[in-house]
C-alpha cells in the first residue's frame, strides 16, 4: 500500500507506504516506508528514503535437509527467528546537458536476527541456517548513465559495501559472501529497426566464506564479460544470441561450487 503526495508550493514529492506481513507461524508485522524527492534545481535532485522490513524464514530456511554423510550437509533450523531491519538512504543526482546522468547514494541498514547459512563449526562442511543477532550494512553507490547518440548508450556504476556482524560471537567480522567492491559497466546500441547489441563487464571483489573471516577460506575477486545481440522480427518474434563469461573466468560465488565457464546460447522468442 502506497501513495504519492505532491506539494504545489514546494518542488517536493513524498511517497509513503505500508507493508503488512502475516505469516502463519510468526507474529504479524506492519512495515512503514517513506521516500522523498526534492528538486534543488531543474537538473539537480535529492532523493531519500527510510523504512522498515520484515522477513519470515522460508520453508527451506526451516526444514531443508541434505545429508552428505560423515556429518556434512545443509540443514534448516526450525528455531529461526524472523529477520527485521531498519534502512535509510540519501542521494543526489544531476543531469548534464541531457546526455549524462550522475547519481551518488549513501545507504545504511541495521538488521536484527539476519538469516544466513553458516558452517557450524567452521571447517566442518556442516551448514546450518542461523540468525546473526545484529548486523550493519552500509556503503556508497556511484552511478553514471551516458547517452552518446540516439542509438548508443552506456552506464557505469561502483558500489562499496561494508557489511559486518555486530553480534557478540563474531563482532565486527565481515558478513559471509558480501563483497566490498562491485563494478558494472555496459555499453549498448539500439536502432529503430529493432536491432540491439550490448557488452557488459562486471567486477566482484573478494569475499569471506566463513563467519570468522579466515584468510585461507577467502574467495578470489573475479571479472565477467558478457554480450548480447538481438533482432525483432515483425511484431511478435525476436531472435537473439547471448554470450556469458566470454573470457572463461574460473570463479566461485560460494565456496567449493565452481561456476560455469564460457557459454554461448541463442534462440527465438515469440509473443502470443
Amino acid at each position: 500500500l502506497q501513495d504519492e503526495i505532491n506539494f504545489e508550493a514546494l518542488p517536493l514529492t513524498l511517497v509513503p507506504g505500508l507493508r503488512y506481513d502475516a505469516p502463519s507461524a510468526y507474529e504479524k508485522r506492519v512495515s512503514p516506508k517513506m521516500s522523498a524527492l526534492y528538486k534543488l534545481r531543474e537538473k539537480t535532485s535529492i532523493r531519500a528514503s527510510v523504512g522498515q522490513a520484515y522477513r519470515a524464514p522460508t520453508v527451506d530456511d526451516l526444514y531443508w535437509y541434505e545429508d552428505w554423510g560423515w556429518g556434512m550437509g545443509c540443514f534448516g533450523n526450525p528455531d529461526l527467528k524472523p529477520e527485521k531491519s531498519t534502512s535509510w538512504d540519501l542521494g543526489v543526482e544531476h543531469q548534464f546537458n541531457g546526455k549524462v546522468l550522475a547519481r551518488t547514494t549513501y545507504f545504511r541498514s541495521e538488521v536484527k536476527d539476519l538469516i544466513t547459512w553458516a558452517e557450524d563449526p567452521v571447517g566442518s562442511w556442516h551448514y546450518v541456517a542461523t540468525n546473526v543477532d545484529k548486523a550493519l550494512i552500509q556503503g556508497v553507490e556511484a552511478e553514471s548513465k551516458f547517452q552518446f547518440s540516439p542509438e548508443i548508450f552506456a552506464s557505469l556504476s561502483y558500489t562499496y559495501t561494508d557489511a559486518r556482524n555486530k553480534g557478540e560471537t563474531y563482532y565486527d567480522k565481515y558478513l559471509r559472501y558480501q563483497p566490498k567492491d562491485k563494478v558494472d559497466c555496459t555499453i549498448g546500441y539500439e536502432n529503430k529497426n529493432g536491432f540491439k547489441a550490448g557488452i557488459g563487464v562486471e567486477y566482484i571483489g573478494s569475499t569471506y566464506s566463513d563467519q570468522d573471516n579466515t584468510e585461507t577460506r577467502k574467495l578470489n575477486e573475479y571479472t565477467l564479460l558478457s554480450a548480447r545481440v538481438s533482432k525483432t522480427i515483425g511484431k511478435y518474434a525476436e531472435v537473439y544470441l547471448v554470450g556469458k563469461n566470454l573470457t572463461d573466468e574460473e570463479y566461485q560465488v560460494y565456496r567449493d561450487y565452481p561456476m560455469p565457464g564460457m557459454s554461448v546460447t541463442g534462440g527465438i522468442k515469440v509473443k502470443f
